[in-house]
């Protein structure tokens, strides 16, 4: 019993430290995708800072059709993490529980489809 707790607990372990690596950027570059697709930033609405009570629709506005490295640069200088929720259509592994400051993204081609804080 005691063998099988401690391989549960370690099976555990195994799965939050894959959790983890969510959200890095895949560009071995680190900058070339940071400069190309979506709109020009300015014509952007402004992405709301984190709060209790988010608003998931000014959220999707200001990141809908940025690339991963925009989107996650722009929610960083929010003030909010990112987790990627899917990539295209293929959903990711998440944990359940809530946070106002992080923002899931899901990706299409490389672009922001849906984003929503969670």
């Amino acid at each position: 019993m005691t063998a099988m707790v401690l391989l549960t607990g370690a099976a555990m372990a195994v799965l939050l430290v894959g959790c983890g690596s969510e959200g890095s950027v895949d560009d071995a570059s680190g900058s070339a995708s940071a400069t190309t697709g979506g709109a020009p930033a300015q014509s952007r609405p402004a992405l709301p800072p984190p709060v209790q009570e988010p608003d998931n629709e000014a959220v999707n506005a200001a990141l809908l059709g940025m690339s991963q490295a925009q989107a996650e640069a722009a929610a960083t200088e929010a003030g909010y993490t990112v987790r990627i929720a899917s990539v295209d259509g293929e959903g990711r592994a998440m944990t359940m529980d809530y946070r106002f400051d992080r923002i899931n993204i899901e990706l299409e081609g490389g672009l922001v489809t849906r984003a929503y804080v969670g």
